[in-house]
């Protein structure tokens, strides 16, 4: 996936986003304004990226579950 749009399909089609106001969320809010310049791409992917200081962003699908 290369978009964010793909991204939240993905998510929708997988059964992971299931309410309006979470896929309105994940729609509004792009996965890659919060990843280091160096994993930008692979922003739109579900699975944890390195945001330095040894910690990580947790996998778009967590996210979802832990709202949801």
């Amino acid at each position: 996936m290369n978009t964010n749009d793909a991204l939240v399909n993905h998510l929708i089609e997988s059964g992971v986003l299931k309410t309006p106001r979470l896929i309105e969320a994940f729609y509004a809010i792009d996965r890659a304004d919060f990843v280091r310049p160096d994993s930008y791409h692979e922003a739109y992917v579900d699975y944890p990226l390195p945001i330095g200081g040894g910690g990580t962003i947790s996998q778009p699908s967590t996210v979802a579950f832990m709202l949801g």
